[in-house]
């Protein structure tokens, strides 16, 4: 009998694996007492992982992080407030620079609608 690779029972119990793998695995379940239970230890062993509570960062590594990016230039306090700064800049660079060029464009008459309406009419050379 040709058992599935661990890692695609693991998928399968997660609900993680593509429906043929899906299909594979459950054709294969119903015949094959050894993966049923490698499934069910699999299972078992997630769900008690998942129980377990999230150790705490040790307050040394805690402090040599923070020092670290310290040192970098970096800094761990307030960094998800201050995100769109450069993404705001950046926005109203370019918001300019089109306008910029739109403005440009008008007023030089290469964008006036009768332009752009011989441009369309006349094929290019």
């Amino acid at each position: 009998m040709n058992c599935p690779h661990p890692d695609v029972l693991s998928a399968y119990a997660d609900r993680q694996a593509t429906p043929e793998e899906t299909r594979l695995v459950e054709g294969h379940l119903a015949a094959c007492e050894p993966c049923r239970l490698s499934l069910w230890s699999t299972i078992m062993l997630k769900a008690r992982l998942a129980a377990q509570p999230m150790p705490a960062m040790p307050d040394e590594l805690k402090s040599s992080l923070e020092a670290a990016a310290r040192s970098a230039g970096a800094s761990l306090e307030g960094t998800s407030s201050r995100w769109w700064k450069p993404v705001l800049a950046f926005s109203l660079a370019a918001a300019a620079t089109v306008l910029a060029l739109w403005w440009r464009g008008v007023f030089s008459g290469t964008v006036a609608p009768e332009n752009v309406a011989r441009q369309i009419e006349r094929p290019a050379p």
